[in-house]
C-alpha cells in the first residue's frame, strides 16, 4: 500500500497588517479551513502557528478560530506543536526554545479554547538539528517532522519503508519533490499530478508497502501571490486520491504507526535547505548565510537583546518573543529582497532597547549594527 500525507503549515509573522490579513482571511484560510471541515474522508495534517491565531483574534474573526477549534475535535486532522512566533529554533537558545513552544501551546488554550494533543511537532521553516530535537522530544511530542534533502546528502537516498529516529524521536521526511511539484504548479492538472504521483511512487517502492509527505504552505491555496484557485485543484486531487485504489490518504501520526522506526543519524536542515547548501554546511541559507553581513547583524542585535532577558521582568518581554519571527532574515536574501518588510520588526527592537538598561558599549554596538543595517539596504532606520 502505498500511503500519502499532507500537512498545511499556516503562518503571519506578528507585524502582520489588517488589510494583508483579512485579504488573507478571505481568500485563503476561511474556505481553505472550511473545506477541510466539510471533508471527513480527507485526513490532514495541520499547523497554525500562534501568530496566525493571535491575529485573527485581534482582527475579529471569531468564526474562522470557531472553525479551528471544531477542527481540532473533527478526528480527521491532527494539529502539530510549533514555535508560536516562527523563530528559527536551531539558531536561537534552547530556553527560548522552550518558551516558544510553550506560548504556542498556551496560546491556543487560551485563544482557541483547546489544549493541543502532544502528537506532532512542525519546527518553523521546518529548521532542525539534534538540539531542537531534544528540545522537542523533552516537550513531550510524540513525533517531528523535517525536509528530506540534508538526510539525501548525508545518507544517500531518502528513505520510504522505515521512519528516522533520533534518540527514540522518529523524525519523518517531508518529500521536497512531490511538496515543490506541487506548490510550484510543476504539473498543472490533476489528472497529471495524480498519474505522476502512481508512476513514481511505484517504482520508488517497487513492490513494498511506502509513504511519502507533501508539506507546504497552507497560504498556497489561494494566499500566495496567482493561487487564488488553486484550492480546488486540491479538493479535486484529494477527491481522485479516495474514489481510485492504490494511494491512501492519512495523517502523519496515521503513517507513523504503519512503519519501523529506525535510529540513523539525522542532519540538520530546513526545507529551503539544498543538498548544495548542506555540503558547504550551509545549513539555514535563508536566515543565517555566512555571506550575508544583514543576516549577521541581526543575530548581534538579538544576541544583545537576549542576554538581559533572564529575569528580566519588562513589561513588554512578549515583544522579544514576536522580534524572534524568521520573516526579517527571509526578506534580505536575494531571491526575496525586500528591505521594507525585513525592516517591520525594527520597531520591536527600538521599544525593547528604550526599556532595557544597556551598556554605553551596547548602546554604540547597537548604533553600528542599524547603520551595517541602513547602509546594506538603503533604508534609514528612523528613531
Amino acid at each position: 500500500m502505498k500511503h500519502l500525507g499532507f500537512l498545511l503549515h499556516c503562518y503571519q509573522p506578528p507585524w502582520q497588517n489588517k488589510y494583508t490579513l483579512n485579504r488573507m482571511h478571505r481568500k485563503c484560510y476561511n474556505p481553505l479551513f472550511e473545506w477541510i471541515l466539510s471533508e471527513p474522508e480527507v485526513p490532514i495534517t495541520l499547523n497554525i502557528n500562534f501568530s496566525l491565531i493571535e491575529l485573527l483574534h485581534i482582527h475579529g474573526h471569531s468564526k474562522t478560530i470557531e472553525s479551528i477549534r471544531k477542527l481540532a475535535d473533527s478526528g480527521h486532522v491532527d494539529f502539530t506543536g510549533s514555535g508560536a512566533y516562527h523563530p528559527i529554533l536551531p539558531l536561537i537558545p534552547p530556553s527560548e526554545c522552550e518558551r516558544q513552544i510553550r506560548l504556542n501551546e498556551e496560546g491556543f488554550r487560551r485563544i482557541v479554547g483547546i489544549d493541543l494533543p502532544k502528537i506532532g511537532f512542525f519546527p518553523p521553516e521546518m529548521a532542525c538539528d539534534e538540539k531542537t530535537a531534544a528540545i522537542v522530544k523533552n516537550s513531550g511530542y510524540l513525533w517531528l517532522i523535517m525536509d528530506d534533502q540534508s538526510f539525501v546528502y548525508r545518507h544517500g537516498y531518502a528513505p520510504f519503508n522505515f521512519i528516522p529516529s533520533a534518540n527514540g524521536l522518529p523524525v519523518i521526511l517531508r518529500s521536497s519533490y512531490w511538496s515543490n511539484n506541487l506548490a510550484f504548479k510543476k504539473i498543472n492538472t490533476v489528472h497529471g499530478f495524480y498519474d505522476a504521483l502512481q508512476t513514481n511512487l511505484g517504482k520508488w517502492f517497487g513492490r513494498s508497502d511506502g509513504y511519502a509527505v507533501i508539506a507546504l504552505d497552507g497560504e498556497t491555496f489561494g494566499g500566495h501571490e496567482n493561487t487564488g484557485d488553486y484550492l480546488n485543484f486540491l479538493k479535486r486531487l484529494c477527491e481522485m486520491l479516495n474514489k481510485k485504489n492504490g494511494i491512501r490518504l492519512a495523517t502523519i501520526s496515521q503513517i507513523i504507526d504503519c512503519f519501523p522506526a529506525k535510529e540513523i543519524a539525522i542532519p540538520s536542515g530546513s526545507w529551503s535547505t539544498s543538498q548544495e547548501d548542506a555540503a558547504r554546511g550551509i545549513y539555514y541559507p535563508l536566515w543565517k548565510h555566512p555571506e550575508n553581513g544583514l543576516h549577521q547583524a541581526l543575530w548581534e542585535l538579538i544576541s544583545i537583546l537576549l542576554s538581559h532577558m533572564k529575569g528580566n521582568t519588562i513589561a513588554n518581554r512578549d515583544l522579544m518573543d514576536k522580534a524572534l519571527n524568521s520573516c526579517q532574515f527571509w526578506w534580505l536574501t536575494p531571491d526575496h529582497w525586500n528591505p521594507a518588510n525585513a525592516f517591520r520588526t525594527i520597531p520591536m527592537y527600538q521599544d525593547i532597547i528604550c526599556q532595557l538598561d544597556l551598556s554605553g558599549d551596547e548602546h554604540e554596538k547597537i548604533k553600528k549594527i542599524f547603520k551595517t543595517l541602513e547602509s546594506g539596504t538603503g533604508l534609514r532606520i528612523t528613531t
